[in-house]
């Protein structure tokens, strides 16, 4: 993913506003038809879906506790790119993204004691229905809880649980050779395909200048549509430290007293 944020505080009023583009580099696997038949081999490169996310702090470190609202609308990049237009956009996912605008509404909470973190989030995947081989995915309620500790002044191990849940999914769908759409016999929302889970063990890894290195493994619990059967994370961020409490000119992360100005 290619990712920039940036953030704005006046007193208690926390914002941020960040811009997020997936990116596959190299995509390789077997082309399959509606139905889950194979057809061959693809390859490809391509982008998936712009994601424009708000984080809005509601409270912060009251008694360890803080509480953020982060929702989060997906515009159909990787669509328009690969079908070349809105026109030609259709509902099959066969671009990366979903074929128009979804939001994603949710609430993350974190509790923080000395070097343990704990952290949880839930929140719903409003889209339009797309049919992906024998199931039609449609809304989905999402959660995740995460946990880490502060090894060292720059390690931080984490681990992370998170999930989705289907609302009344559909399964068992074909398509009608007659109206070319599908046709789905079943709605049970038991059905696995509705239940994706994913297991992720990582490390954040502190940089001088502001940088981070981000790297971890994950895998499928419930091997659902949006889940992975193995993938590997790694990632670099720079969040440089531009605070200057003192107003001396030199910033925190540089400034051996940050509470008395400098001669």
């Amino acid at each position: 993913d290619l990712y920039g944020a940036f953030g704005l505080r006046f007193g208690w009023f926390k914002l941020q506003l960040g811009l997020a583009l997936p990116v596959n580099l190299w995509l390789k696997g077997n082309d399959v038809d509606a139905q889950g038949n194979v057809q061959g081999e693809f390859s490809s490169t391509s982008i998936g879906d712009l994601r424009v996310q708000i984080k809005l702090m509601l409270f912060e470190n009251l008694g360890g506790f803080s509480l953020a609202f982060s929702p989060i609308i997906t515009i159909p990049t990787g669509c328009l790119a690969g079908a070349g237009g809105l026109s030609s956009c259709d509902k099959d996912g066969e671009f990366g993204g979903d074929s128009n605008v979804s939001a994603r509404p949710r609430f993350a909470a974190s509790f923080e004691a000395g070097k343990f973190l704990l952290a949880a989030n839930v929140g719903a995947i409003f889209r339009e229905s797309a049919q992906v081989f024998s199931s039609e995915v449609s809304h989905r309620l999402t959660y995740g809880v995460a946990g880490g500790y502060q090894l060292t002044k720059g390690w931080f191990p984490f681990a992370e649980v998170a999930g989705q849940a289907g609302f009344g999914t559909k399964s068992d769908c074909r398509e009608d050779p007659q109206t070319g759409k599908p046709v789905c016999t079943s709605t049970s929302s038991t059905d696995l395909d509705a239940f994706p889970l994913e297991v992720l063990v990582g490390s954040h890894f502190d940089l001088p200048k502001g940088f981070q290195l981000t790297a971890g493994v994950g895998f499928g619990v419930i091997k659902a549509i949006g889940s992975p059967q193995f993938r590997v994370l790694a990632g670099v961020r720079w969040a440089p430290d531009l605070r200057d409490n003192d107003g001396d000119g030199v910033y925190d992360a540089c400034d051996v007293c940050r509470l008395t100005p400098d001669a």
